[in-house]
């Protein structure tokens, strides 16, 4: 997926994400943090194709090539319009 589709995507994500947990005094930004964190960690557990079976809820998982491109991710994070 090259750069613009993954903004597109991101900013797709964002309002998706935005749009379900919109209150009548807006957005509770802790609660979009939160949620946006989770799938961000489920989406990447689930991208490396990992044995899950022997591991256990709160076990850590360690990637050289997560490591690598998590300054990428942060940075494509950063410029998501909110």
């Amino acid at each position: 997926m090259n750069s613009r589709a993954q903004y597109e995507t991101s900013a797709d994500l964002t309002q998706a994400i935005l749009s379900k947990l919109a209150a009548e005094k807006g957005v509770h930004a802790e609660t979009a943090a939160s949620v946006s964190a989770r799938m961000a960690g489920v989406l990447l557990l689930g991208s490396r194709r990992l044995p899950l079976a022997n591991l256990k809820p709160g076990s850590l998982g360690f990637s050289d090539r997560v490591n690598r491109l998590g300054p990428r991710v942060l940075e494509s994070v950063r410029k998501t319009p909110f």
